[in-house]
């Protein structure tokens, strides 16, 4: 399993409510971390929201990425 974790985008510090390894049989988690910060629109007003749901679209979002360079790789190289 590829985990995800989030960082504060200014410091680039572990966020407070992401979780970190070692995982229960000692693997080391997350593997990757993005920002868990976003600003958001809402009805009336652009407000900041925290959460690991904001790091994964953006870790997802690099892979394609350098999936689509580099059609041949396996989810391993990749």
């Amino acid at each position: 399993v590829l985990s995800i974790g989030g960082v504060d985008p200014f410091t680039n510090l572990h966020i407070s409510f992401s979780s970190f390894g070692p995982t229960a049989d000692g693997r080391l988690k997350p593997n990757v971390c993005a920002a868990g910060q976003a600003l958001v629109a809402s009805p009336k007003k652009i407000t900041t929201a925290y959460g690991t749901s904001f790091a994964t679209p953006l870790v997802s979002g690099f892979a394609a990425c350098v999936l689509q360079l580099n059609p041949d790789f396996t989810a391993k190289q990749l």
